[in-house]
């Protein structure tokens, strides 16, 4: 029955979208690229029509979605149980930074992915540092071992785990450190714009990173 009104609705059978569009692919096509549709289509990142779901990645992102709501139930919970002023200022020190990173030029499901994937890895990380006395892990562990394995992903060379994106973030990141040097694209512009708001953030990786060098106390005296 949705399906039937959805079909019939002004906004699916108004073909001026459809045609707006292949107008647009068409001047960027014959101005931009001199004819050539394929690195039109690149420069307008447009995707394939027929680029649906598939089932595997449904899957996967079920399971990790899943995973991410339990574990945050834990985090929720761990917070009531035990709310310690000093503990969570260093929580927030340690997790806050790990907590946002920027991985773009995917498609839709695919960043549903990788969030799920990443939102996974940081809670586990956070429960881990949480009770680490309980699970007899040095609390600094977790979030050392986090901070290894993002910076292992940023930098992996191997062509998989999404290295087209990776590689793009890299590309975009020198071109904004090198911008006095060559034009500026409207993708460095925004990517710079992320940076400037998450200035912050980067105090807390020198945190992280003069503390582990410099100041690491007992493996479980958090409250230090």
């Amino acid at each position: 029955m949705l399906r039937d009104i959805v079909e019939t609705s002004r906004f699916h059978v108004n073909k001026q979208t459809y045609k707006l569009l292949e107008e647009i692919e068409t001047i960027v096509t014959t101005v931009f690229e001199k004819g050539s549709r394929a690195k039109a289509m690149k420069r307008l990142r447009v995707p394939h029509r027929d680029d649906k779901l598939g089932a595997w990645t449904a899957f996967k992102l079920g399971i990790m979605m899943g995973t991410a709501i339990v574990l945050f139930a834990v985090l929720a919970v761990s917070g009531q149980i035990n709310p310690n002023e000093a503990k969570w200022r260093v929580i927030v020190r340690f997790f806050r930074g790990p907590a946002v990173l920027n991985l773009d030029n995917l498609a839709h499901h695919h960043l549903w992915n990788i969030s799920a994937v990443l939102g996974v890895t940081w809670a586990i990380s956070l429960v881990l540092f949480l009770h680490s006395s309980n699970v007899g892990i040095p609390a600094y562990v977790s979030p050392f071992a986090l901070l290894c394995v993002q910076l292992v992903f940023l930098c992996n060379p191997l062509p998989c785990l999404y290295w087209s994106s990776r590689k793009w973030l890299w590309k975009i990141l020198l071109r904004i450190f090198t911008a006095p040097f060559h034009r500026v694209s409207f993708a460095d512009f925004w990517m710079a714009d992320q940076l400037s708001s998450l200035a912050a953030l980067t105090l807390d990786y020198q945190f992280m990173f003069c503390f582990f060098l410099t100041d690491l106390p007992a493996p479980y005296e958090v409250e230090q």
